[in-house]
């Protein structure tokens, strides 16, 4: 009787090793996923903030192009968002101008 429950105690003794290794190994693996998220949530608002000057930039591009196609009374520039084909349509610096 006694040898069975040693052998039990041994069982259960080895169990809990096994479960606390399994414990210490996802520890691990938890912390070095929250890293990762870490990581990865600076790299999003790095991107969200790029993504919010591009956008910023392409509104001052809009509304000086409107402005320069209002000033050369050119047509077509008047409605937003322009595309970039239609902001790049317009003549390099000097063109547009009448001579002197």
């Amino acid at each position: 009787m006694y040898q069975n429950h040693q052998r039990t105690v041994r069982e259960k003794e080895r169990r809990l090793e096994a479960c606390q290794r399994d414990t210490e190994r996802a520890n691990r693996e938890c912390q070095r996923l929250n890293r990762l998220k870490s990581e990865l949530l600076v790299e999003q608002g790095r991107l969200q903030l790029q993504s919010d000057c591009q956008a910023q930039n392409v509104r001052n591009r809009d509304s000086l192009v409107k402005s320069l196609a209002s000033y050369l009374e050119m047509e077509g520039y008047e409605r937003a968002p322009l595309q970039r084909a239609t902001a790049q349509e317009l003549p390099p610096a000097g063109e547009g101008e009448a001579g002197p």
